[in-house]
């Protein structure tokens, strides 16, 4: 559906006004919502760079406004919401990627669904939180490039998991030749992909090392004990080199990894818990380098070993950690130095 001009609108817009624009994307589409005051209109736009450019210099040409007076969100859906992301994302205008789970949380009790509707609450979602919204900051080139290895990565990941999932089935199958050939298929296909999951990650070191600003975060990451290659990785790209979060404890809410408490009056007294909202992958990763360092020598280590001695829950401990390993994470960014220990458990630079 190509770009129409508009028709509808009739207010003139003064100096002070703000345009708040919603867009609901799919693959092909995306449905645009404008609000001008208490005036509405939609449109239908392609989902291509060329179009979407053209739909916002129609808005800009037809209001005769800057960009400073656009407001617009889009829904993040991932990689159909590219073309939006680089068409909008040059110049002065207000872009906000908004979080589907945050957009769906808002809207309380709704009935029925379509594109032009969706479209309308993303741009009233944005008039009325625009106060408490990030403005989208662009990653840089090299970032969007180690996302999409590690998108690479993460795949070549779950096809080992399948075929090696069909060798332990075929373990409980009765012997014979059908049975071989299949084993033997699948072993191969999981060399095969190991081989190439191990260039996806060269491609990654590759790429790091010839960005002297990310091989300078990944070495002060790697300072922090239980900290790796893998867990920086993924840091640089969910946090946009760290320039989308500025505090631990933001951090750990995207992460998953914050304790919340669940009470209410007299009735009500849950056991403080983390919540199920987060970033699945991060999570999981940090998770892991918690794990990594209850095995090790040093004061995390010693931290677990004593709580656990002490009768606490050991997933209480583990959780704690994790949050330790983010704060010592958010220092040495800040700091911009690396991780040392003094013997008073505090953060040495050197």
């Amino acid at each position: 559906m190509m770009f129409q001009p508009f028709v509808n609108l009739t207010h003139k817009i003064m100096h002070e006004d703000k345009i708040f624009i919603g867009a609901d994307v799919s693959k092909l589409t995306i449905d645009f919502t404008l609000l001008l005051n208490d005036q509405v209109e939609h449109q239908c736009v392609e989902n291509t760079v060329a179009a979407l450019s053209s739909y916002l210099k129609a808005v800009k040409r037809r209001f005769k406004v800057k960009d400073a007076s656009i407001y617009l969100g889009i829904e993040n859906i991932g990689r159909y919401s590219w073309p939006a992301l680089r068409a909008f994302s040059c110049g002065e205008l207000k872009l906000h990627l908004l979080s589907p789970l945050h957009l769906s949380k808002s809207q309380g009790l709704v009935r029925g669904k379509s594109d032009l509707v969706d479209s309308q609450r993303i741009a009233r979602f944005l008039k009325k939180n625009l106060d408490e919204l990030s403005l989208y900051q662009k990653p840089r080139e090299v970032i969007e490039e180690l996302s999409l290895l590690l998108a690479r990565r993460n795949k070549l990941q779950k096809l080992i998991k399948a075929e090696s999932a069909t060798i332990e089935e075929m373990g409980q199958v009765s012997k014979g030749r059908v049975r071989s050939f299949i084993i033997a298929d699948s072993k191969k296909s999981v060399l095969a992909l190991r081989k190439r999951l191990q260039m996806v990650e060269l491609q990654i070191e590759n790429l790091i090392a010839e960005d002297q600003d990310l091989k300078h975060k990944v070495k002060l990451l790697m300072s922090i004990p239980g900290v790796g290659k893998i867990l920086s990785w993924y840091l640089l790209v969910k946090t946009n080199e760290f320039k989308n979060f500025d505090d631990p404890r933001k951090l750990a809410c995207f992460a998953g990894v914050a304790p919340f408490q669940h009470t209410s009056g007299t009735s009500v007294r849950g056991r403080t818990r983390v919540s199920s909202f987060a970033d699945k992958t991060l999570k999981r990763i940090l998770h892991l380098a918690a794990l990594r360092v209850t095995q090790m020598k040093g004061e995390l280590g010693e931290y677990y070993r004593r709580k656990v001695e002490e009768g606490k829950n050991k997933m209480a401990v583990i959780n704690a950690l994790r949050n330790k390993i983010i704060h010592r994470i958010m220092a040495v960014i800040r700091e911009d130095r690396p991780y040392q220990i003094r013997e008073k458990n505090t953060l040495l630079v050197s």
